[in-house]
């Protein structure tokens, strides 16, 4: 489904962010292929998939991200602010400093 639920805020359903997910869901996976050991390095999956070793490290940072916001993201109920471009600056360590990622 690629809306949510809206009417009983009286709200036009919005939109998932998708490039936000299949960046999540890719962190995750790459995240796995490194831990199983299938790739020995981030370089190894950047060249598997044609990207700079800058970009899956920053991409990766996704798998730091609270279980409470990526449950918002997946329900479309992120933060308007909230975007791929600014989560690749950086994310806080901390869940609880996290949720003022949206406030930047």
């Amino acid at each position: 489904m690629l809306f949510r639920s809206t009417a009983e805020e009286g709200q036009a359903p919005k939109a998932l962010n998708v490039p936000l997910i299949t960046s999540i869901a890719k962190a995750w996976h790459w995240q796995d292929q490194l831990e199983s050991g299938k790739v020995k390095s981030i370089d190894e999956i950047a060249a598997e998939n044609n990207v700079d070793r800058t970009h899956v490290s920053r991409i990766m940072q996704l798998t730091s991200l609270s279980p409470t916001i990526v449950e918002q993201i997946l329900e479309g109920k992120e933060p308007e602010s909230m975007s791929l471009r600014q989560l690749r600056k950086g994310i806080p360590l901390l869940w609880s400093e996290q949720g003022k990622i949206s406030e930047e």
